[in-house]
């Protein structure tokens, strides 16, 4: 299909909309083809349509090819580059965003500094301003999120250098400037929690600023229906003051918004756990994030289509799928699964890549007692040519495996040191190492194995989970927009959602089977990449057992 500015943009929209995968896929790929041929830069109008609906609708990974593109192709709008640096942060490139925003910043600041502007221009630089200082907070904090309680220097640098930028814009009225004062009470409460060298002073002045953000939205609402984003600061002001239960209100009235998208839920969600701290298993978590996953869903995140009624009346208590509930059993396994799962990496605060433990009797009883953990190459191997080819592929003395588990956000990692590298394969080939591990954890468990994988068309359910540690993380499942799209010889394709760090993560079919491992996107499917499992296992018998 060839792009069409005055058609494709809708139906981009509308694809996006029904989660027609395959068809938005197809018409980002239209456009990016078109994009090569045009000698002038796009469209501005078209450029900020176009990226606004794929963030509305998350989809990070065609915002960043697409306003990448884009700014190749000239197109330097603030608004367009503010988009391109979203997307690199929703994708882990956070060090490019933050070089990329603090050029803008610069722009806008000596162009901000020139006179004779119209009232109305001046107002668009404040607020172009405004947005880069805020997506420069929000790469910081990400850092700061990512460097886990227990670092400490690049840690205390990084929120320090998040809430500079939040409270510049916050305090300077710069644009719609709550959202930058909520995440500076986010950021001054959570530090504070965490309790590392943050002076308790801070509370004070969280509650302070708190208490402002609710008075100027009590205003705000008395001149008409609160705007989503309003409605979010609303509740993240009632966590900041302890008041648990206005929050849920605050939230199920956030969730019932004129206008709400993916990705302002999206958004949301990922603050109050990060940063609030809220889980399922407490109040109030176990009210708000539920909610959250459900509506997230609903507005196009995934494929699940859920009654949000039902939502407001009781807890949920069970996953929704496309045509059917899933049971608590099924949740249960689910949970079950995640003792096998580990985090590779440098220490045990950080990581690059994941993996997960194997029975050493699938190669052969012999070696039913040893301590094997499986990842991608790319990750870890003894190969120096791979080493040389990859920024993260490092030998065993550089890898400690990390356990999480179903332990919680806030639980003591358990590291265990890899041993050996016992197998390895190219990574294009069969892209995947056999590891031995000095320990293995006591609550840990081994997965199933689905001995052989069968073709697409005799496939039950066409869907597979995968679980691992997307940009270093905890432990991530991903459970939506899943679908299995093809079987071959060697790999399997889904349009399951990984990000960077998920490389060697366990996939498992709607049985909790393990069937293979993750490893990359493919362009030419236009979907996720991963290796079989059986055929990894069948290359280990030949190498280890001839």
């Amino acid at each position: 299909m060839d792009w069409k500015d005055d058609e494709s943009p809708k139906k981009l929209e509308e694809a996006l909309k029904n989660g027609k995968v395959e068809e938005s896929e197809g018409l980002v790929s239209s456009l990016l083809t078109g994009l090569e041929k045009m000698p002038r830069p796009v469209d501005e109008r078209i450029a900020k349509n176009v990226l606004a609906t794929l963030r509305k609708y998350a989809r990070f990974d065609q915002l960043f090819r697409v306003a990448e593109k884009f700014r190749a192709g000239g197109q330097n709008d603030p608004k367009v580059l503010c988009q391109l640096a979203q997307a690199q942060i929703e994708t882990g490139e956070i060090t490019r965003a933050i070089e990329d925003l603090t050029v803008l910043k610069t722009e806008l600041e000596t162009e901000m500094g020139v006179n004779g502007h119209m009232p109305s221009e001046r107002k668009k630089i404040e607020e172009n301003l405004g947005e880069t200082l805020g997506l420069i907070g929000r790469a910081y904090k990400q850092l700061y999120v990512n460097a886990k309680p227990r670092a400490t220097e690049p840690r205390r640098e990084d929120l320090d250098r998040s809430m500079e930028h939040y409270s510049r814009a916050y305090n300077a009225g710069l644009g719609d400037y709550l959202w930058h004062g909520i995440n500076y009470v986010a950021l001054l409460t959570h530090a504070e929690r965490v309790k590392k060298g943050v002076p308790s002073i801070y509370s004070k002045e969280a509650e302070r600023h708190a208490n402002a953000i609710l008075s100027t939205i009590e205003d705000k609402e008395k001149q008409g229906p609160l705007w989503p984003w309003d409605a979010a600061n609303r509740t993240e002001a009632f966590l900041a003051l302890g008041k648990n239960p206005e929050a849920v209100d605050a939230c199920k009235a956030y969730l019932s918004t004129k206008g709400l998208d993916a990705f302002q839920v999206q958004s949301t969600r990922r603050q109050f756990v990060e940063l609030w701290l809220l889980n399922e298993n407490e109040y109030p978590g176990s009210h708000i994030l539920p909610m959250m996953t459900a509506r997230f869903a609903e507005l196009g995140g995934g494929r699940a289509q859920v009654d949000l009624t039902a939502v407001k009346k009781q807890n949920l208590e069970k996953v929704w799928g496309e045509t059917k509930y899933q049971s608590l059993d099924w949740l249960l396994q689910a949970v079950a699964r995640t003792r096998c799962v580990a985090r590779l990496g440098p220490n045990k605060f950080e990581g690059w890549g994941s993996g997960f433990l194997v029975d050493g009797s699938w190669i052969d009883q012999s070696w039913s007692d040893r301590k094997l953990l499986l990842t991608n190459a790319h990750v870890c191997t003894n190969n120096s040519e791979v080493q040389a080819q990859y920024p993260y592929p490092k030998g065993a003395e550089e890898n400690t495996a990390t356990f999480l588990g179903s332990m919680g956000e806030e639980a003591e990692p358990i590291e265990i040191q890899v041993k050996e590298v016992l197998w390895t394969s190219e990574p294009s080939e069969l892209d995947a190492s056999l590891l031995e591990l000095s320990d293995v954890p006591k609550e840990t468990e081994k997965a199933p194995l689905l001995p052989e994988i069968p073709s697409f068309d005799r496939w039950e359910e066409k869907r597979v989970n995968i679980l691992g540690h997307p940009r270093g993380l905890s432990l991530r499942v991903s459970l939506q927009d899943n679908d299995l799209v093809s079987v071959d010889e060697r790999y399997l394709h889904y349009r399951t959602p990984t990000d960077p760090g998920s490389s060697g993560s366990p996939i498992f079919n709607q049985k909790w089977e393990l069937v293979g491992i993750h490893h990359s996107a493919s362009k030419e499917k236009q979907a996720n990449e991963g290796i079989r499992l059986d055929r990894i296992i069948e290359a280990i018998r030949k190498k280890l057992l001839a």
